[in-house]
């Protein structure tokens, strides 16, 4: 699933990802992060934590006057007590943006509430986290949307998707970390083959005065016996 899939199936629906509190902003940013990200949870206490609590796959983006965040980036702002956090539609300007928002403006008394666009000022917004690109080549990735999509029709609803999606995650996760193991030991392999292949110069050793006036008596008179 992509940002544009994200967008366009999770507007008008409501989603609470950790099951406390209803469906809050931060709950659409956790679904973001599985379902798009391809992700574990990365989660923060509240909203405003989330611009210096971030995962890895993303990058920091600071809001300035020339910037629009693009579809796909998390935006998330700072003011008030948890702040805030959406996702941009990539509609937009330097004056205003559009993202999918929930639980806001309406606040938890008023939840359950369903994601939907909102347009937003800049005002409170902190920046946005884009995700980063990957050392994948498109056809692994491609490969990899075709095994989410395919994962998406198999399972039925959304609930089972989610659930799903986490053991995808989780059993891609380990084969990375697996194959990242895989690569450490043959490092240390290589290096330890080069290092016996190519030993380092021995050092030779190094005399003080003293010592280095005797050698050089020692090898004088040696040199004197010889040529006689």
């Amino acid at each position: 699933m992509n940002a544009q899939e994200f967008i366009n199936f999770h507007n008008g629906r409501g989603v609470d990802v950790d099951g406390y509190a209803g469906n809050q902003c931060m709950d659409l940013y956790l679904a973001y992060e599985r379902e798009v990200l391809g992700i574990p949870l990365w989660g923060a206490a509240c909203a405003k934590l989330v611009w210096n609590s971030y995962p890895p796959q993303l990058e920091k983006i600071p809001n300035t006057p020339s910037g629009v965040p693009r579809l796909g980036d998390v935006v998330v702002w700072t003011n008030g007590t948890y702040g805030h956090i959406a996702i941009a539609t990539g509609v937009g300007d330097t004056n205003t943006f559009q993202t999918l928002d929930q639980n806001y403006p309406y606040g938890l008394d008023n939840n359950p509430y369903p994601a939907k666009l909102i347009t937003h000022n800049y005002n409170g917004v902190a920046g946005w986290l884009r995700p980063k690109g990957d050392d994948m080549t498109p056809e692994q990735h491609q490969a990899i949307l075709k095994d989410i999509g395919q994962l998406y029709k198999d399972s039925g609803n959304q609930q089972a998707w989610l659930t799903n999606l986490d053991k995808f995650n989780s059993q891609r996760f380990n084969e990375t970390e697996r194959d990242r193991k895989k690569n450490e030991e043959q490092d240390k392999r290589l290096d330890a083959l080069e290092k016996h292949t190519h030993p380092a110069p021995e050092e030779k050793p190094v005399f003080d005065e003293p010592t280095k006036s005797m050698l050089q008596s020692i090898s004088d008179f040696m040199r004197k016996i010889l040529n006689r």
